[in-house]
């Protein structure tokens, strides 16, 4: 990731002072944008600071009967749209110069280079008017609607909407969706993990050993354990749950663990085998009262919640500012008060003696609704079931190739992404940027230049239904739309970007000289990624309608079609893969859910918990 973020920085460095050349103009190339000013497309200086006018965007929606009228409504971000042409109603404040207002034209476009209508004042409802045609999600995950103000003095008022054309891309955040993920566990995986945690588990109770853990025998039905443990004298059967019953009675979440079917073990000395046998015998006839009694069937462990700030942070490696690495501390300055809870719990039913199955989903929810406990352990908040069917088939991961399979909801992922960028609750401040970026630098040379990143909230989806139509590989589709850059010398915003981005991702994996890589590419989709300057005191117009992002990926690709490989060790994350086998297998089933099977010999935990860094730190960029 600190190669990747590197590149990006001086790849972006280098490009900016490549467009920089040759900004010069004469009198007849003024007369040429002057004659083009209002073609779509063309780059616009953003006003100054000093002269921002508020742009309201409205939809017109019909009377519900005919006897009642229709009227305009506002559209605030993320709001839903059907896909086809609607009449759109604008309203901007006057730009008053020397005490006049200044005659204006209002221009509606999807912030790209082919499509924009002007929208013409309506005298009796005060509203510039215009229709507009909204692309389905087939083009725009997120549909960008950028309004433009031109003045006669060649600056332009600006402001940007993104909503959205399929309802199934914004679910709502703020309810806990029952079946958000899935993972398999195989048998022969758990046996790997078996001797991984023995280790671990001495240190905390000497003297206990796992002789063996796998899948739990359901068979028989009417159980709840996904995991068999042994422990040489007992055995039982290991329940999952994401609830228990509290002293005053009433349901609380977290992560819980039951246990069932207690009965002697499988020992393998003389004295293992007559405590075993005194163990079984005692079980069988007092097993279930002694669970019940001892509340076994219900022992909370704590919520699984992680900070998200934390969590991104490592992703970046040192926060030494000292450092000799460029990037050192690059989000030092993040704020992000969300907190990612996972719902974990045993899926029983699709337990068999092949392949344990746990579910669950992915919560996010801000810090000043979170409490914690005097231990500092996170506690769930207050939410509400979402009964959507995500539709998964978790017997997609339980293929002969798997030993670990995951399932994602897309569902879920838009659940999880809208709300971690909520205004209030996420930006990013990059320090120093002059020393990165010098063609962008602040006015006086002595001053620092920070950039300031914001996300917009409702530019943001997931759609994970689609085949590449000539790899035939699964491609998972990421829109950001509307991400906003505010470049602030020594304290004072100087100027504003907009960047509209979709990305194309496709997952698969490959060997090189006996070392497996999971491999994901990156491809812009660069008729669909867009660069506008908002405001402008720093002199920055010549990014509007600059086709700089696709440009960025291009000279990180090499030129090799603007196509971005991060190849990723398999031995980094601690899986070993399984020798003679397919390595693994990603695929989408269509309705949004997305299913990667691995092909593993074992996996080392101790990888998994990281210690400082992040494994993808040593990611290889193609």
């Amino acid at each position: 990731m600190i190669k990747f973020l590197r590149s990006v920085l001086v790849s972006s460095a280098l490009l900016i002072a490549c467009i920089s050349i040759g900004c010069g103009s004469d009198h007849e190339e003024d007369l040429a944008v002057i004659d083009t000013l209002y073609e779509p497309g063309e780059a616009v200086t953003g006003v100054s600071y000093c002269d921002v006018q508020t742009i309201e965007l409205f939809l017109w929606k019909e009377g519900a009967s005919e006897e009642e009228s229709g009227s305009f409504e506002k559209v605030s971000n993320g709001d839903y749209v059907e896909p086809g042409t609607h009449t759109l109603g604008i309203t901007v404040t006057p730009r008053i110069v020397d005490g006049v207002p200044m005659d204006q034209r209002v221009f509606a476009s999807d912030g790209g280079w082919d499509y924009q209508v002007e929208a013409f004042l309506d005298e009796k409802s005060g509203y510039y008017v215009c229709d507009f045609e909204f692309l389905s999600s087939d083009i725009y995950l997120t549909h960008p609607m950028l309004i433009q103000v031109i003045y006669p003095d060649r600056v332009s008022s600006k402001e940007k909407f993104v909503v959205i054309t399929d309802e199934e891309l914004r679910p709502g955040s703020s309810k806990l969706v029952k079946q958000g993920l899935g993972i398999t566990l195989s048998e022969n995986i758990l046996v790997s993990l078996k001797d991984a945690m023995t280790p671990l588990i001495a240190e905390q109770l000497p003297g206990v050993k796992i002789k063996e853990l796998k899948p739990a025998d359901n068979t028989s039905g009417g159980k709840n354990g996904v995991f068999h443990l042994d422990l040489g004298i007992v055995s039982f059967d290991l329940a999952l749950n994401d609830t228990y019953t509290d002293e005053n009675g009433e349901k609380t979440r977290a992560l819980t663990i039951g246990i069932e079917d207690l009965a002697g073990g499988n020992p393998d000395n003389i004295l293992e085998t007559f405590f075993s046998a005194i163990a079984d015998i005692f079980l069988k006839v007092f097993g279930n009262p002694l669970i019940n009694i001892l509340n076994l069937d219900e022992i909370p462990i704590m919520p699984v919640a992680f900070p998200l700030e934390d969590m991104l942070s490592s992703f970046v490696g040192t926060d030494d500012t000292d450092s000799d690495d460029p990037i050192a501390g690059l989000l030092e300055d993040l704020e992000m008060d969300s907190i990612l809870f996972l719902n974990i719990f045993g899926l029983p039913k699709n337990t068999d003696a092949d392949f344990a199955v746990i579910g669950g989903s992915l919560y996010v929810d801000h810090s000043d609704n979170v409490e914690t406990d005097e231990e500092g352990n996170f506690i769930w908040p207050e939410v509400e079931i979402d009964n959507t069917n995500t539709m998964m088939d978790l017997n997609k991961i339980k293929s002969s190739i798997t030993d670990v399979g995951v399932a994602l909801s897309q569902y879920n992922l838009n659940q999880v992404l809208s709300e971690m960028v909520q205004p209030d609750h996420f930006s990013l401040m990059l320090k120093d940027m002059q020393d990165l970026i010098p063609m962008v630098g602040p006015e006086d040379p002595n001053n620092s230049l920070d950039i300031s990143m914001t996300i917009n909230p409702g530019g943001i989806a997931i759609d994970m239904k689609s085949l590449n139509d000539e790899t035939g590989l699964p491609v998972i589709r990421v829109a950001v739309n509307d991400v906003r850059l505010e470049f602030i010398e020594a304290g004072t915003p100087r100027a504003e970007l907009s960047m509209d981005l979709s990305l194309e991702f496709t997952i698969d994996f490959h060997e090189e000289n006996g070392e497996a890589f999971l491999d994901i590419a990156v491809e812009p989709l660069a008729d669909l990624c867009h660069i506008h300057v908002m405001k402008d005191d720093l002199g920055l117009d010549m990014f509007d309608h600059s086709r700089f992002v696709p440009l960025i990926f291009s000279g990180l690709a090499g030129g090799q079609g603007g196509v971005m490989t991060i190849s990723i060790p398999l031995s980094d994350m601690g899986l070993t893969p399984r020798q003679g086998a397919a390595l693994g297998k990603v695929e989408l089933d269509g309705m949004g859910n997305c299913f990667m099977s691995l092909a593993l010999d074992s996996i080392d935990p101790s990888a998994l918990m990281g210690d400082d860094t992040c494994f993808i730190s040593a990611a290889g960029i193609k």
